[in-house]
């Protein structure tokens, strides 16, 4: 898409699809390669911002969770856009995300570019013993390892750390 000072564009699209066998389901999140969020012409820039309107210089997305145009994120805070808590269905978990691009008045004329990342992770829900009559010592992998039970004699909770001696 080509945009001239003060206009606006929110034509630009992905779909991403999720195909998982996972029985515990899935998360898909996005951010930006780095840190820097902003769209790039040489020295010129397009700050990731919300607020897509003519004579703002912004760019954003939506879909997924997000109803309304987000801020790209950077990779050190990724944004969960899709989940699920089961397997994804035959053909896929379809997710359609808008990206909207606005200009300002005196913004430069250039091919701005950046780079995000779409990453798709396999739940682990834990399920690790919840009432200290079916837990083992051994479920605390690392020395100083803690967890909170419940002893469901009395409806109590203990937390259960393991020791150095490996013992609970």
């Amino acid at each position: 898409t080509k945009l001239l000072p003060n206009q606006k564009d929110e034509s630009m699209w992905s779909k991403v699809t999720v195909y998982t066998n996972n029985a515990k389901g899935y998360k898909l999140t996005v951010s930006d390669t780095d840190d820097d969020t902003s769209l790039t012409s040489g020295s010129y820039i397009i700050p990731a911002n919300t607020n897509i309107s003519e004579g703002i210089s912004a760019w954003a997305f939506k879909g997924g969770k997000f109803a309304d145009y987000t801020a790209m994120s950077p990779i050190s805070s990724a944004l969960t856009i899709a989940s699920s808590t089961t397997k994804a269905a035959a053909d896929g978990d379809m997710t359609e995300i808008h990206y909207g691009v606005s200009t300002s008045a005196d913004q430069a004329t250039g091919t701005y570019t950046d780079t995000i990342v779409y990453t798709v992770t396999g739940e682990d829900i834990p399920t690790g013993p919840k009432t200290m009559q079916n837990f083992s010592c051994l479920d605390l992998k690392n020395i100083g390892d803690k967890t909170t039970l419940v002893d469901s004699r009395d409806g109590k909770s203990y937390t259960v750390a393991r020791l150095a001696d490996n013992n609970c």
